[in-house]
């Protein structure tokens, strides 16, 4: 999720219009009922001050890029020390799956060989498809914005604050994620989306034309078989699908 001030169109609006910049903020889930740990990025070319680092959430992982944008080295660097890890950390068993968008970001050699070496299948998911086979856009970000704008709120009035920093932004966004159950909605949307259980006919296709009722074509399954793996794991194929999401 990229955010930016309030005069920027086309971006969710967090940020008071007296502060120029970005900061983008990774989520991801598993289909095993668990968000990973977030990345949040600000938009300096040196790590930000102490007193910055001090309001951010200890178990979110803290990283700069010039511009504030998700960038391959940022990428990379959150895969190696962080994703992986925390499948380490949690007994996960190989190989994986690691689901992913088509932004620039991901599609590093260098990333793809770390990936083959940790026995991670690096899947692209098909452009502008987000909103029926990612399972975070199809269930969990619109409920998440609207918690945001409860904690949000709470924040200024309980902080007396009028423009909320992108420094407060880490805070508010784990408030609002403490303040609801948002398991159920990971874990729903992984059918739904056709990911795990692999299902090609699971997919809602009549979201792609609203005027009215059409059954899945021939085509679209083909597509979505070609984009959507077999599911990570042999001996427990419903609850060790990984699914990794970066909103931009």
């Amino acid at each position: 999720m990229a955010i930016c001030p309030e005069r920027c169109e086309g971006d969710y609006k967090v940020v008071g219009a007296n502060e120029k910049g970005y900061l983008t903020v990774l989520f991801k889930a598993a289909a095993s009922r668990q968000l990973l740990p977030h990345l949040i990025l600000f938009d300096l070319k040196t790590t930000p001050r102490k007193e910055v680092l001090e309001k951010i959430p200890s178990d979110w992982t803290v990283g700069n890029t010039e511009k504030g944008w998700m960038a391959s080295d940022s990428f990379y660097k959150y895969i190696v020390n962080v994703f992986y890890k925390w499948l380490i950390d949690n007994d996960y068993e190989f190989p994986v799956i690691l689901y992913v968008d088509n932004h620039l970001s991901h599609l590093t050699m260098q990333l793809a060989k770390f990936c083959k070496e940790k026995q991670t299948e690096l899947i692209r998911l098909h452009p502008n498809s987000t909103h029926i086979i990612q399972p975070l856009d199809v269930g969990l970000f619109h409920v998440f914005k609207e918690n945001y704008k409860v904690a949000n709120n709470e924040f200024r009035i309980q902080n007396n604050v009028v423009d909320v920093k992108k420094y407060m932004l880490a805070g508010i966004f784990k408030q609002a994620l403490e303040s609801y159950d948002f398991t159920n909605c990971i874990v729903s949307k992984f059918p739904t989306c056709g990911l795990a259980p692999f299902d090609p006919d699971a997919v809602q296709y009549n979201v792609l034309n609203k005027k009215k009722k059409i059954q899945p074509l021939m085509i679209e399954k083909r597509l979505v078989q070609m984009v959507l793996p077999v599911i990570v794991k042999p001996s427990c194929r419903n609850s060790k699908g990984i699914y990794f999401r970066l909103v931009i």
